[in-house]
């Protein structure tokens, strides 16, 4: 899935710089929303559930299933600490490919080509890490994956932050998505070893409620930083961030309650 996902990355600037070409910007975004329509439609006939489990018998209520979420996420150690690193990641991440984004067109005045071959490099070094991770994860166990590479997090705001090279800019984009894919698969793969089926969906939602809240927040902040003390300086900051990331994890070991099957309960996760 994984991999299909960065393909999509691959090809969807591509047949939309096409399409602008061909129909116009318009016609363009017309086009997307419909896609929209087909993928609601075609969830829409799926009917099976997708828990191996059985569900309650009874109805919890809007509030009680985002307390459950809530309570849920924060009762089981390894996902309370996997929130608050994707919370910090989340803060920076996303928002330096907003500080490059101001660098390229701002600071190194590169042409409009440059930001596209850029941001594709991200979706194939997403590409690859689906590759890579297949590899490594049959190779090193998933706590010290995980390890790995929230260390290597910290390289590329450090070397964003003085390079001026366009293509060593394309290199760590490639780097970061080769990251970015071996994180995620490791850190789900966690969360739904140690979640129970029938509070996956209400505890994702949860997670995302404090993980995601920080993308707007960081992204907000390099637009600000960038314009008035340079993207430099944001860089910086984010190679600070995910360095408190990197030492927090090398001394949180996620994978030592891991059980052999899912808990029965939420307390036999803590």
């Amino acid at each position: 899935m994984q991999t299909s996902m960065s393909l999509s990355k691959i090809v969807g600037p591509i047949l939309g710089g096409m399409a602008i070409s061909w129909i116009g910007s318009a016609n363009t975004i017309l086009v997307d929303v419909c896609s929209y329509v087909v993928s609601i439609i075609s969830m829409l006939a799926i009917v099976k559930s997708f828990s191996t489990t059985s569900q309650k018998n009874h109805k919890n209520t809007f509030m009680q299933d985002i307390h459950e979420g809530i309570t849920t996420v924060w009762s089981i150690k390894p996902v309370r600490c996997l929130m608050l690193f994707a919370t910090l990641v989340n803060l920076v991440g996303p928002g330096m490919d907003v500080a490059l984004l101001y660098r390229i067109q701002h600071e190194l005045t590169l042409r409009s080509q440059w930001a596209g071959i850029i941001m594709t490099g991200l979706s194939g070094g997403m590409l690859l890490g689906s590759l890579v991770n297949r590899w490594a994860g049959k190779r090193i166990n998933m706590n010290r994956w995980l390890t790995i590479s929230s260390i290597l997090q910290v390289v590329p705001p450090l070397v964003l932050s003085f390079t001026k090279n366009p293509l060593v800019i394309c290199l760590i984009q490639i780097f970061i998505g080769v990251l970015l894919v071996a994180w995620n698969v490791q850190s789900v793969t966690l969360r739904q070893m140690l979640i129970p089926d029938y509070l996956l969906g209400r505890s994702s939602s949860a997670f995302r409620l404090s993980a995601w809240i920080s993308i707007p927040l960081g992204d907000g902040m390099a637009g600000i930083m960038g314009q008035h003390f340079g993207t430099q300086v944001y860089f910086i900051l984010a190679a600070c961030v995910l360095f408190i990331v990197a030492v927090l994890k090398v001394y949180v070991r996620l994978e030592q309650v891991i059980p052999s099957t899912k808990p029965n309960a939420v307390s036999s996760g803590t």
